[in-house]
């Protein structure tokens, strides 16, 4: 176009969609970018993401779908309906969580919603190195919340899958 090469990609060639279901979030992590934007934090409407819905309707090469972001997903209080509505068309749904909100209840919502996938972000083993970089955070509770997540998926018939995510610097490389 105009002497310009234009490439548009295809449609049909999307496999997977993030979505950030809400900005907000009860950490200050040291690595986050929230720390750099002014943006306000907020949710996702469902009204977006119904549309959002009826759009993926169109993209038939979509397999996953993550929900995850700058925030804490959790923190959206439709997040275990946005995820069945997702599971429901036969896409695998992945979610990444600091895990300071899984417990017993929040776990089972989770089986309920039929996600395939958790993300859990742990940025350090050491107990202080992993506090002060997740400020706010309390790395005894998500650790044991982590054997709580592990005994319960091993009692179900259908299993979520669990992931460490784990953001390198150089002062958590060794962890």
């Amino acid at each position: 176009e105009g002497g310009k090469i234009i490439m548009i990609p295809s449609i049909h060639s999307i496999s997977r969609i993030y979505i950030e279901p809400t900005s907000l979030c009860n950490l200050n992590c040291i690595t986050c970018i929230r720390n750099n934007w002014e943006e306000k934090p907020g949710g996702m409407d469902m009204n977006t993401f119904n549309k959002f819905l009826q759009d993926l309707d169109g993209i038939p090469s979509v397999s996953s779908v993550m929900f995850g972001g700058f925030g804490e997903p959790m923190f959206h209080p439709d997040i275990y309906s946005m995820i069945k509505s997702i599971s429901d068309k036969g896409i695998k749904t992945e979610m990444t969580t600091n895990g300071t909100m899984l417990n017993e209840d929040t776990i089972e919502k989770l089986f309920q919603s039929n996600l395939s996938r958790l993300w859990v972000s742990v940025d350090s083993m050491d107990t202080d190195n992993y506090n002060r970089i997740r400020e706010g955070g309390d790395f005894s509770k998500v650790y044991n919340s982590l054997k709580l997540f592990k005994r319960i998926n091993q009692k179900k018939d259908r299993k979520i899958q669990l992931g460490i995510a784990f953001v390198v610097t150089k002062d958590n490389a060794d962890d």
